[in-house]
């Protein structure tokens, strides 16, 4: 059985701010990216599996720093 929650009475946000905005990101690195069964690397799949991680992660949390957005992760 599904059970609905709301709240009651008005909601208040620090500073009396209208709304609040979540931000989300489907991090995916550092998965190990395994040669084809020719032998071959997929270079693409290797480029994105490092990018993440070593790249990626580090540019989204100088631009959020940048517009003084906090962030926890």
């Amino acid at each position: 059985m599904i059970t609905e929650n709301h709240a009651k009475g008005k909601i208040f946000w620090p500073e009396n701010r209208r709304m609040t905005v979540a931000i989300t990101f489907d991090f995916q690195g550092g998965e190990p990216v395994r040669p084809l069964a020719n032998g071959k690397m997929n270079n693409e799949d290797y480029a994105e599996g490092e990018y993440g991680p070593k790249t990626g992660i580090w540019r989204i949390l100088r631009m959020l720093d940048e517009v003084k957005v906090k962030t926890t992760f």
